[in-house]
């Protein structure tokens, strides 16, 4: 009879994640990457045991690496003639340094993008964002890191709402279609957006070597004058801050007749040209009637909590006696603190308290002008409080009663690199609104229109 021994080895799911390592030929480029050593386990191997840790739905950490390959065939999931002793903290944390070195952003974007070519992916189109790490502990780290030093691990804008913790940043870029990463970026905890898009986009761009230009979809901190003159020629989509004075004038000129309508899901384009940043662009104005419905309801539901606050601030200073027009005005800075922290609902707010007034006794005109937003210094002027009241309510109820493009509605901006005329310019695969307004200068024929015939609202150029 033999003396053959057996053992059993757990394979577990662990093949279908090694055999996707081989089809991209993971260790293959890496090495490429990082260069010839004299390791034992190579660079590439030791990065794709703790991918397999990583995806063993129980990942351990490093240095318990030897105990999650202790019962996995390693010879089957990596390379024959190797033990699991050898993946040791020692080995790993000595792949990681050379991985580091090497640049570990290029290397990922190397084999991002060809894991993409090797299973046959393409896309035109990229979306980029940025993420916060928040981290325990002190991290006594420089005021700034320099140009070869790691990230600075500090305080910054946090986007899980824990500014009391020291964080990380993370860029992303993202295919459209698939959401594969093409491109990670390990980033300050001060980074701004505002920065580091344009400067991302441009590092991303460099490596693609012959690759076509891609187009790419970012959020509105991206659109500043500085970060579009960065982009060149790069091409881009983003929504245009409704802050600015462009914007604020299609709030107010367009109306819904002045749109095109789309039967199918009732909401509504325009189109304009602008040249903001001297960046020749194109405008899109998209309502939504469902997104207006819900902004009119929480509009309702603010207005009707701030006018009650209001007025029971506006009570309980009237109810006071002053003996002059310095009290009077301390008195009163409850109510310009209602009013300022009402924002966009000021107008709203001092309709209330001009109400309030009509039938109180108090300190009469002064409450009038820090209620209406006239003049603080000197003499109370009474008429440029009235006229300045007037306007505010108009501008505060706008949004809901208007029925113009102003609720419910978002300008999106689209690049138009010099030499196009629209009909060589990519098309979004996106909604059926910017699908068709990105096509409208193709189509002006059909539309009845020629190119530039646009409705073109003051304070927008014409397009070109």
């Amino acid at each position: 009879m033999s003396d053959s021994l057996y053992f059993t080895k757990r394979l577990d799911h662990l093949g279908i994640v090694a055999g996707t390592c081989r089809q991209i030929d993971l260790i293959g480029q890496i090495d490429a990457l990082v260069g010839p050593t004299e390791r034992t386990v190579t660079v590439g191997e030791a990065v794709q045991a703790m991918v397999l840790n990583a995806l063993g739905f129980g990942a351990r950490a490093l240095y318990l690496t030897p105990d999650f390959f202790q019962n996995k065939p390693v010879d089957l999931l990596i390379r024959p003639g190797l033990s699991a002793s050898q993946f040791n903290d020692d080995s790993l944390g000595d792949a990681l340094d050379r991985l580091y070195a090497a640049g570990v952003t290029e290397v990922f974007a190397h084999l991002a993008a060809h894991a993409c070519r090797v299973v046959g992916i393409e896309t035109a189109f990229y979306h980029l964002d940025t993420t916060a790490f928040s981290l325990y502990g002190d991290y006594d780290t420089p005021n700034q890191a320099g140009d070869g030093d790691p990230i600075l691990i500090t305080y910054g804008h946090s986007k899980d709402s824990r500014p009391d913790l020291k964080q990380a940043m993370l860029s992303l870029i993202v295919t459209h279609e698939h959401s594969l990463p093409r491109w990670m970026e390990a980033l300050s905890g001060n980074s701004s957006d505002k920065t580091s898009f344009p400067e991302t986009i441009r590092a991303f761009t460099d490596q693609l070597a012959e690759e076509a230009p891609p187009f790419f979809v970012v959020d509105s901190a991206l659109y500043a004058k500085e970060s579009l003159l960065k982009l060149g020629a790069c091409q881009w989509l983003t929504r245009v801050p409704a802050t600015l004075t462009d914007v604020q004038t299609l709030y107010q000129e367009v109306t819904l007749e002045d749109m095109t309508l789309i039967p199918a899901t009732q909401e509504r384009y325009l189109e304009v040209g602008s040249t903001y940043g001297d960046v020749r662009q194109r405008w899109v104005l998209v309502y939504a009637p469902g997104r207006f419905a819900r902004q009119s309801k929480t509009f309702e539901k603010k207005k009707a909590r701030l006018l009650t606050k209001a007025e029971k601030a506006f009570k309980k200073v009237t109810g006071q006696a002053f003996e002059c027009e310095a009290d009077a005005r301390d008195g009163g800075a409850c109510l310009l603190a209602v009013v300022t922290a009402s924002g966009g609902l000021h107008g709203v707010v001092s309709c209330a308290l001009r109400r309030a007034r009509a039938s109180a006794e108090g300190p009469g005109a002064v409450l009038d002008e820090l209620a209406c937003g006239g003049d603080r210094r000197g003499r109370p002027r009474g008429g440029r409080a009235s006229a300045a009241s007037a306007g505010e309510v108009r501008s505060g109820y706008q949004r809901v009663e208007r029925g113009g493009a102003a609720g419910g509605a978002d300008v999106a901006g689209v690049s138009q690199p010099s030499g196009h005329g629209g009909a060589g310019l990519p098309v979004p695969e996106g909604p059926p609104v910017l699908r068709g307004a990105v096509l409208l200068e193709e189509a002006g024929a059909d539309h009845g229109a020629a190119d530039g015939d646009v409705h073109q609202p003051a304070g927008l150029c014409p397009r070109r």
